[in-house]
């Protein structure tokens, strides 16, 4: 990724509340297994590794609430999914369980990361999975009006794309920006 980016805009990402339900779901069934094997476990160290499993997402929420009160997004569910996989691999030797919720959780991460474009002098970095460079000679047209980004290939494929209403850019100076990079006169 580019230190030195010209311009970064921020795209929204409208289904975090779906993604977050999912990381929900996805930490309450790690907690209902973690709960199975407390329940139905007579070996001490796998009793006592339930007990650290299922206390650790709630030291995450509780130092979050008291630390970070000012936030409006608690990060503990991602601390939890992140952590939870590990304690099912090495503490349990489920291996297969440990690999399905590390990879679910990874998915989770995915989806839920922010998107932003950003607008380098050779390239242009667009937020798909892996990340996609674009040349500004694969262009034919780039422009930003009223709150949405359209992008014209030459290959007559088109991007549109709504931005974030907290971007801070100006669109009359973004697109003489991108109009130079691609090679055509501002009109306006």
């Amino acid at each position: 990724m580019p230190v030195n980016a010209d311009y970064i805009i921020s795209l929204p990402n409208k289904k975090t509340r779906l993604y977050d339900i999912m990381g929900w779901i996805l930490l309450g069934l790690h907690m209902t297994g973690f709960l199975y094997i407390l329940f139905t476990t007579t070996e001490k160290d796998k009793w006592s590794a339930c007990g650290y499993a299922l206390s650790l997402p709630l030291v995450y929420f509780i130092l979050e609430y008291f630390l970070l009160k000012k936030k409006r997004e608690f990060h503990g569910l991602k601390f939890s999914l992140a952590t939870l996989p590990a304690i099912w691999y090495f503490k349990f030797d489920y291996v297969y369980i440990g690999l399905i919720t590390l990879v679910l959780s990874i998915l989770y991460f995915i989806a839920r990361r922010s998107f932003r474009i950003l607008f380098t002098g050779q390239y242009i970095i667009y937020p798909s999975f892996p990340g996609r460079k674009i040349k500004w000679n694969e262009l034919s047209n780039l422009i930003l009006k009223d709150g949405l980004l359209t992008i014209d290939f030459k290959n007559n494929k088109l991007i549109q794309q709504e931005i974030d209403v907290n971007n801070e850019v100006d669109e009359k100076e973004f697109n003489v920006y991108c109009l130079e990079k691609i090679g055509k006169k501002f009109e306006s």
